[in-house]
C-alpha cells in the first residue's frame, strides 16, 4: 500500500506519507507555553505518522486566536518546543509547526490589542506597509525558533484572518 510507503520531500524523508493535520487542541499554557499535556497529546500519536504537524503557534502576541494556543513568539519558548521536537522525534516521525497571525480574527479581550487585517476588514484596523514588513519579519524569526527547537519544517498558516 502506498500510504505505508516511505516517502522523500526535498531532504525530508518520511516512514510512511501519513500526516496528522495541525488541529488546535488548547492544551498550552496561556502564555503559549508547552506543556507536558501537549507533549503528551504529539507524543501519543506519533508512532504511527510519517510526521506530525503541530497546531496554528502565534508568532506575535497580538496575533494569538485562542486562550491556550501554542506560542512561537519569544525566545523563552524555545526549551519547551524543543522539548517537544524531541518527544515527537523520538517515535520515528518527523515534526513541523504551523505558525500564523489570526489577522482580524483576533480578540481585543484575549491579545488586549485593536484585531488587525492586511486590508480593510469589519472590526480591524488596517496595517501599513511598514507594519506589513514588521510582520514579515516576525514570521521570520518563528520560523528560526522552530528550526532552533529541533523541528524538522514550518508551515505557514496565510489564511481565516
Amino acid at each position: 500500500m502506498k500510504i505505508l510507503e516511505k516517502v522523500s520531500i526535498g531532504n525530508l524523508n518520511l516512514r510512511n506519507r501519513i500526516v496528522m493535520p495541525p488541529m488546535a487542541t488548547e492544551l498550552s499554557s496561556e502564555a503559549g507555553e508547552v506543556t507536558e499535556e501537549l507533549i503528551d497529546h504529539y507524543r501519543a500519536r506519533a508512532p504511527w505518522l510519517g510526521m506530525v504537524l503541530v497546531e496554528h503557534s502565534y508568532v506575535v502576541p497580538g496575533g494569538k486566536l485562542s486562550p491556550k494556543q501554542p506560542g512561537v513568539y519569544d525566545d523563552r519558548l524555545v526549551e519547551g518546543l524543543t522539548e517537544l521536537a524531541a518527544a515527537v522525534k523520538e517515535t520515528g516521525a518527523k515534526v513541523a509547526v504551523q505558525i500564523n497571525h489570526a489577522g482580524e480574527k483576533c480578540s481585543q479581550d484575549l491579545t488586549g490589542s485593536v484585531p488587525v487585517a492586511p486590508s480593510s476588514a469589519p472590526g480591524a484596523r488596517e496595517l501599513t506597509t511598514g507594519e506589513i514588513e514588521d510582520l514579515v519579519g516576525e514570521f521570520g524569526r518563528a520560523a528560526a525558533r522552530v528550526a532552533d527547537s529541533g523541528f524538522d519544517a514550518v508551515e505557514i498558516h496565510g489564511s481565516h484572518g
